[in-house]
């Protein structure tokens, strides 16, 4: 039996043994190694933007002009191609480090053993007959998510309907009331005058 994504989500939730572990990335597995030799630097695309370093050199320019503004700019992409060259400087050093592919393929690895091993237990009919009643309680609740969205999509078009009828009863009642009341001055008016 292959189990839906919702299924396995809902399994995981209520039995998290079987919780499968995001398998890093090769940029997030070298800075946890750079970490060991006390190296903290975070990969830096050059797609990507510090908007922080631009605020201020658009601040200055406004401030202090186009000459001077230009040269934050040019401080700031500066910056931002220094911290480039560092990363892609680190990131050679620790793919060429000795150390480096043993332990890329135990974090890399692992999480891919751990997560395969999950899809083995999940196939498994040992383990899927001891799951049967949590994915009843998975059928169930489909059920009660299908029959609340009915009452809501019935529902809330239904009440709106009387609550429009309800206030345009009143408003027809109230118009009512207030023609009597403008007959009933009129009447003693006319009475008064005669």
């Amino acid at each position: 039996m292959e189990y839906s994504n919702e299924e396995i989500y809902f399994i995981q939730s209520k039995k998290p043994e079987y919780k499968t572990k995001p398998v890093p990335s090769l940029d997030a597995v070298i800075v946890e190694f750079l970490k060991k030799y006390e190296v903290y630097v975070q990969p830096i695309s050059s797609g990507t933007r510090n908007t922080g370093e631009s605020a201020v050199a658009g601040a200055i320019t406004g401030m202090a002009g186009a000459d001077v503004g230009g040269d934050a700019f040019m401080v700031a992409g500066q910056n931002k191609q220094i911290k480039v060259q560092e990363w892609t400087q680190w990131k050679q050093w620790a793919l060429d480090h000795k150390d480096f592919e043993p332990f890329k393929v135990e974090k890399i690895n692992k999480a891919k053993e751990h997560n395969e091993e999950i899809n083995k237990k999940l196939k498994d009919p040992v383990i899927q007959k001891q799951l049967e009643p949590v994915l009843e309680d998975f059928k169930n609740q489909q059920r009660y998510n299908a029959k609340l969205n009915l009452i809501v999509l019935v529902g809330f078009p239904l009440i709106l309907f009387v609550g429009i009828f309800i206030a345009g009863f009143f408003q027809d009642k109230n118009n009512d009331s207030s023609f009597n009341n403008q007959t009933i001055r009129k009447e003693k008016i006319t009475n008064f005058i005669l």
